[in-house]
C-alpha cells in the first residue's frame, strides 16, 4: 500500500471535520492499512494520540528546525532496546547507551528517559547489547529513572493493609471470646458449655 506521509511528518487534522484533534497539528507515529485505505497513528504536541485515514490529514510546510534529522551518535559501546510508553507499537527501538548511565543488574523493565525527535520520552528497557557504533542509532538513553522510593511506598502500603486485616481479625476473635466469657459469668449452663469449648 502506498502512503502519502512518513513517520515523523507533521500534518494538519481536517479542520472542517468533527474529530478529536480537528484543526490541530500532529505528528505521524505509525502507519497501517485500514479497511478504506491508508491509516495513521498520530500524536499531538500535547501528547494526545488518535488514528485517522489519510483523507483526513493535510500536509503542512515545516521549518528547517522541524525537518532537521537527528545526527549520528558516537562514543557509545552498547545499545539499549526501549519500548516507548506513549506508543501503541510494542516493538523496542534502539538507543545509544553510554558508560555513565548506570544500569541495574536486572535491567529488563527498568524505566528510562530517552531522546527522540519530539523531545524526551519515557520507556521501558527490554535488552542491552554490546555493539559497534551504528549510523542507524541517532538517539540515546538520557538516564535511568530511580523508582525505588516509590516501589518501597507501594510495598509499605500493601504490608500495612495486610497487617490491618490481620489485626481486625484478631480483634474480632478477641471480641467473640470476651463475649462468651461474659455470658459464662452470667449463666451457669452457658459456662459449662464454654468451659468444654475452651478445653478442646
Amino acid at each position: 500500500m502506498e502512503y502519502m506521509y512518513d513517520v515523523g511528518d507533521k500534518v494538519l487534522v481536517d479542520p472542517k471535520g468533527n474529530y478529536m484533534l480537528s484543526g490541530e497539528f500532529v505528528y505521524i507515529t505509525r502507519r497501517f492499512e485500514g479497511h478504506n485505505g491508508p491509516c495513521y497513528y498520530v500524536c499531538s504536541e500535547n501528547g494526545v494520540q488518535s488514528t485517522y485515514y489519510e483523507s483526513r490529514l493535510f500536509a503542512v510546510a515545516t521549518n528547517k528546525k522541524e525537518n532537521k534529522k537527528m545526527e549520528k551518535l558516537t562514543g557509545y559501546k552498547a545499545v539499549a532496546g526501549v519500548v516507548l510508553l506513549d506508543s501503541n507499537d510494542p516493538k523496542p527501538y534502539n538507543f545509544a547507551l553510554y558508560d555513565n548511565v548506570r544500569v541495574p543488574a536486572n535491567s529488563e523493565g527498568t524505566l528510562v528517559v530517552v531522546t527522540t525527535k519530539y523531545g524526551m520520552k519515557l520507556g521501558t528497557l527490554k535488552y542491552i547489547v554490546d555493539v559497534n557504533e551504528s549510523p542507524e542509532v541517532t538517539a540515546e538513553v538520557v538516564a535511568i529513572v530511580d523508582t525505588s522510593d516509590y516501589e518501597e511506598r507501594i510495598h509499605n502500603r500493601a504490608k500495612k493493609e495486610e497487617l490491618r486485616k490481620k489485626l481486625d481479625k484478631m480483634i474480632d476473635e478477641l471480641d467473640e471470646t470476651e463475649k462468651y466469657r461474659k455470658y459464662a459469668e452470667m449463666f451457669p449452663e452457658f459456662k459449662q458449655v464454654f468451659d468444654e469449648f475452651t478445653n478442646l
